[in-house]
């Protein structure tokens, strides 16, 4: 029973998770961006909704090319690592 229950979260808990985000956002983080956003002329409610755009976006850039190149790198480990045990294998010790 256990497996199965589990099965059925690994099935669903992406889109659990997806829904409780959506409702974060939704119920906390829009309407506190529109309180501090309030009584602000309208060319500066849109300058700080693009600078924070950007900065989402910054984020989002530098944390995928940080997980490739840690991948990257992790791949030329392991391969420095096979041609190490081939070299060992074949009697040529570093």
């Amino acid at each position: 029973m256990s497996d199965w229950l589990l099965k059925q979260w690994n099935d669903v808990k992406g889109n659990v998770k997806f829904w409780a985000l959506a409702f974060v956002i939704s119920s906390i983080v829009l309407p506190g961006a529109k309180y501090m956003l309030d009584g602000i002329p309208l060319w500066r409610q849109i300058g700080v909704i693009v600078l924070f755009a950007l900065c989402v976006t910054w984020a989002i850039v530098a944390s995928w090319k940080l997980r490739k190149t840690r991948s990257l790198l992790r791949n030329a480990a392991v391969r420095e690592l096979r041609r190490w045990e081939e070299e060992f294998k074949k009697g040529n010790p570093l």
